[in-house]
């Protein structure tokens, strides 16, 4: 085995290396050791050191010269943070990498580019700290990353600017802030074969999304990763069921979702001389690309798996950084860290907050985190402004980014125009953040008193004025599970994951016509004879909401799938009963489809179906029938079938109706106003309408003595 004084081939580490190569060539090390070998790609490289940092700074007699200006920080307010960054900068820029140095990084490079068999080898220099990555101290954002470098006098330049990117302002503040002396930290620069994303797509994966442990969410866009690090981009997003991954017969994807991917950063070109000179561009994203996915699902099903692997072999929550090379389309793993921001437990005392009243919302974006604040705004438009920033005031701005860092703790909430749920503001801000507001700087005036609520749903709320709220706690652990197998009744498939941390056997009823109304947003009828709608009025949001779909029946299959899936994975392997609608043969049609799509290809035998307003014994025979039609058995694959008992007559014939079905629900609203006759709905006569009239209750009883 070829090794190099003070240079190691990631063949030659592993995770305990982290105090020689640092957190992020340790993890590059063990990735490449233990994945590989099982057929996950990871580029290969080498890491200089640790020990030539030191060398480095000892050669050129700088500790005492760096010590001096670190000694000058005010560490109450930070105010000269960017000077005293800049001069410890200068000082590590005006010095020279000793010669053996130089001689053993070319040395290194040499002989990974006869590993690699490329004669033009292209490298990635990443700065890989100390005590980067480590459980108690992430380093992620802090250091300089140099792309696509070629030739010697760039690799030189690029090591050297990794030395003086640990005095960038956000890298000095977070050791003191983690109570790390002035110059404990020390830099490892790892140098691996370079993947020409900017000619593909690339992305993070998280290995448990944030209300939900089994799945895994992949995010993606066009181009280079650093789009995710500045947040400037609203990117793709695949959620994945981990249960299902080791299967590969199965449709593994849970939901989908293509945004708009605003930029693609691209290499701008290359220079002869310095790294800082190799510099890369952000261009606008055309039509057709933002219309695209930056991944297709046979990719994504092949990179799910390797995210679970990693999370097994590590056996913690992972964040992971992907990437798909432009030439030879394949798709690697370039890094791996441990993940800070999901919940790693099941929540047994949840505080939940809501709005006590209401008010004008400004505008709204994707919310991070559960919570409500109300202050004043103040608008920034780039971190040297930071100092404008007062205590628990809400910071509003384009977009954050790592340099932002030291300024973020401060707020009390963070609004920004672009970002999504992976962005550095994800990362930083979980508690309490919107982000891909796309306008709030624009509707928020400075120090308007306004409050930010994520506590509604998917949607981060911003409203005018000082709302009260209330906080109220559930201890789960003290709940007791009765002796009734208790069950949800569901309309929002987004609400699922939140409650499937309740005690519960499952869900006993999920009505088709809200997920239509929440996730589809169209008539299924309109969607198969498009012919019959002319009003222009209604095909335009048709047009614009089935963009990209050429059979627009395919977009109601894949997005009541969808809705249908999220829910049985989050009550999975407890049943899922699904309320059908009732539409005509064509639209029961379609969510036959469906749900032999859940069922079927995704694998969620626990969703049962339910068939609502049977009138008749024949009615309920035909319904079979069509069912059966549709290529749905019941009892194949455990499907069960069920009948919803809603009038006088399905009571009467209650045993017939159990000869045909596998079970029964009994709607008791539409049971009393068929037996009663009073409209519910009706305020004058509402004294009239009981469920607990005794006649009511007596069908209800005969019900379950039939079945």
């Amino acid at each position: 085995m070829e090794k190099y004084k003070s240079i190691l081939f990631f063949n030659q580490i592993g995770i305990d290396a982290i105090d020689q190569v640092g957190g992020k060539n340790a993890s590059l090390g063990e990735l490449y050791n233990q994945l590989n070998p099982i057929n996950v790609n990871i580029p290969n490289g080498f890491a200089v050191t640790a020990a030539r940092h030191l060398l480095f700074r000892q050669k050129n007699n700088l500790e005492k010269s760096l010590d001096d200006v670190l000694n000058l920080l005010g560490t109450k307010k930070y105010a000269n943070l960017s000077e005293i960054g800049e001069k410890a900068r200068a000082l590590i820029l005006s010095a020279t990498i000793p010669d053996e140095i130089q001689a053993e990084i070319s040395t290194a490079c040499q002989s990974l580019s006869t590993r690699s068999d490329t004669k033009d080898l292209g490298v990635a220099v990443q700065s890989s700290a100390t005590a980067e990555n480590l459980p108690s101290a992430s380093f992620a954002g802090q250091m300089e990353s140099f792309l696509n470098i070629s030739g010697e006098s760039q690799l030189i330049d690029a090591v050297h600017r990794c030395y003086a990117s640990l005095f960038t302002y956000r890298a000095i503040k977070y050791p003191h802030d983690m109570g790390f002396a002035k110059l404990d930290i020390t830099i490892s620069v790892g140098v691996r074969q370079v993947v020409r994303s900017d000619l593909a797509s690339s992305g993070v994966a998280f290995t448990s999304d944030p209300s939900f442990q089994n799945t895994i969410i992949i995010n993606g866009s066009w181009g280079l990763y650093e789009n995710f690090v500045k947040g400037t981009i609203t990117s793709d997003e695949w959620m994945l069921f981990k249960p299902t991954l080791e299967n590969p017969k199965l449709n593994l994807i849970l939901k989908r979702h293509c945004d708009r991917k605003e930029f693609t950063m691209v290499y701008a070109g290359k220079s002869e001389e310095t790294a800082a000179e190799h510099t890369i561009v952000n261009t606008p994203t055309t039509i057709d690309k933002r219309n695209q996915f930056s991944l297709n699902d046979k990719e994504v099903i092949q990179l799910s798996p390797w995210c679970y692997k990693i999370e097994k072999h590590y056996k913690k929550l992972k964040d992971i950084e992907w990437a798909k090379d432009g030439v030879n389309t394949q798709l690697y793993i370039v890094q791996a860290r441990p993940e800070t921001v999901h919940r790693k437990d099941k929540k047994q005392v949840r505080k939940i907050y809501k709005l006590k009243e209401k008010a004008i919302l400004i505008t709204k974006g994707i919310e991070l985190g559960d919570k409500i604040a109300t202050s004043k705004a103040r608008l920034l438009n780039s971190p040297q402004e930071g100092n404008q920033l007062l205590d628990r005031e809400i910071l509003i701005t384009n977009l954050t980014n790592p340099d932002w860092d030291p300024i973020m703790n401060k707020a009390a909430a963070i609004i920004n125009n672009k970002g999504g749920r992976t962005s550095h503001t994800e990362i930083v801000a979980r508690e309490l953040a919107v982000v891909g507001c796309g306008d709030a700087t624009k509707l928020i005036k400075r120090g308007q008193q306004i409050t930010v609520s994520c506590a509604e749903g998917k949607d981060g709320n911003i409203y005018e004025g000082e709302l009260k709220w209330e906080i109220t706690e559930q201890n789960f652990s003290q709940l007791p599970m009765r002796d009734t197998d208790l069950m949800f009744i569901l309309a929002d498939s987004d609400c699922a994951f939140e409650l499937s941390n309740y005690l519960n056997k499952g869900v006993g009823l999920m009505l088709v016509a809200f997920a239509i109304s929440n996730s589809i947003k169209i008539h299924p009828l309109a969607l198969c004879e498009p012919e019959k709608v002319t009003n222009k009025a209604t095909i335009d949001p048709i047009s614009e909401l089935t963009k990209g779909y050429e059979d627009s029946k395919q977009y109601f299959i894949d997005k009541m799938a969808e809705a249908v899936s999220i829910v049985a994975a989050a009550f999975y392997p407890k049943d899922l009963i699904v309320r059908m609608s009732y539409f005509y043969r064509k639209g029961f049609a379609l969510e036959c489809e469906v749900m032999k799509k859940v069922r079927n290809e995704m694998g969620f035998l626990n969703v049962k179906l339910m068939i609502p307003f049977c009138i008749t014994v024949g009615e309920g025979e035909r319904v079979l029938a069509e069912i059966a039609a549709n290529k749905l058995v019941r009892g194949e694959n455990g499907l069960k079938l069920c009948v919803m008992i809603e009038l006088p007559s399905n009571v009467i014939l209650a045993g017939k109706f159990a000869s045909l079905f596998d079970g029964f629900s009994i709607d008791s609203n539409d049971l009393t106003q068929l037996t009663l006759r009073p409209d519910r709905d009706s305020a004058s006569i509402s004294y009239l309408f009981s469920e607990q009239n005794p006649a009511v209750k007596n069908l209800i009883r005969k019900t379950i003595h039939a079945a």
